[in-house]
């Protein structure tokens, strides 16, 4: 699109004969490539290992933001979402940024492994302060 920002377009069916996601990629200069996803259908794990095979010049990558899909409407973690959590350890992220579809039990995962997520603050509705939400911003620099 620019210089150091990266449109991808998965092909995938989503729902009600909608198909394909498309996510964003941007290298932060001294930082590494930031990830960015709505709501990420093609899994968090495809979106990070298209990044590292197609894109960073580095071999971890810094930062992850956006609706994530793992658990969204679930109360508690299927053994599939739990080894797509553990799984994302391998990408290095320096700061994480899930919000609305991610889901709660995600987050309280990640954050029990001790990976770097940033919080929001829980106004205007959000699902939960452990997550950016409505009103709440990040900043890769």
């Amino acid at each position: 699109m620019y210089p150091g920002c990266v449109a991808v377009a998965f092909d995938l069916p989503i729902l009600l004969g909608i198909r394909g996601e498309q996510s964003l990629y941007f290298q932060v200069q001294d930082q590494g490539t930031v990830c960015v996803t709505g709501c990420c259908h093609q899994t968090v794990t495809t979106l990070a290992d298209y990044a590292l095979t197609h894109i960073a010049t580095e071999p971890t990558l810094y930062g992850l933001y956006g609706g994530l899909h793992i658990a969204p409407f679930d109360p508690s973690l299927s053994p599939e979402q739990e080894r797509m959590i553990t799984d994302l350890g391998r990408f290095g992220f320096r700061k994480i940024a899930a919000n609305h579809c991610t889901g709660v039990p995600a987050v309280e995962r990640m954050i029990a492994l001790g990976y770097p997520v940033v919080h929001g603050s829980g106004r205007y509705g959000s699902a939960s302060p452990l997550m950016l939400g409505n009103g709440d911003h990040v900043v890769f620099d």
